[in-house]
């Protein structure tokens, strides 16, 4: 009997989608990739975005820290655009970025940032 209700809350949810009150729900990994930033370095007249880890110098990923790797916020997604202006030596770049909510994405910035933010204007 408890392998039936261990085994058949999740399955009644996930397969039949039935949603019975006082029957086990299973869910797996909900909030993984909260704090999480997709970034995309783009210097203007380029066609592909950089590789911001290979221009900071790092060639092998398991070399990276992670502060580096998973960037976790908009503060954190600006700091390494100014590191990445200063490494390429240019005078503009755009970001792209969203970081992992609850729910889903969003977009990231204070405001929301446009496609075309310059990282490197002080």
């Amino acid at each position: 009997m408890l392998v039936l209700w261990i085994v058949g809350g999740p399955l009644a949810n996930q397969v039949f989608g039935f949603n019975v009150p006082g029957v086990r729900r299973w869910l797996m990994f909900i909030g993984y990739g909260k704090e999480i930033c997709d970034v995309r370095f783009v210097v203007p007249g380029q066609d592909e975005p950089i590789d911001r880890l290979k221009t900071l110098g790092f060639e092998n990923a398991w070399d990276v820290p992670r502060e580096h790797k998973m960037l976790a916020d908009a503060d954190a997604v600006q700091r390494q655009g100014r590191e990445i202006c200063r490494a390429l030596n240019v005078d503009v770049l755009h970001v792209q970025a969203r970081c992992g909510v609850h729910r889903g994405w969003r977009p990231a910035g204070k405001p929301t940032w446009k496609a075309d933010k310059n990282l490197c204007k002080r």
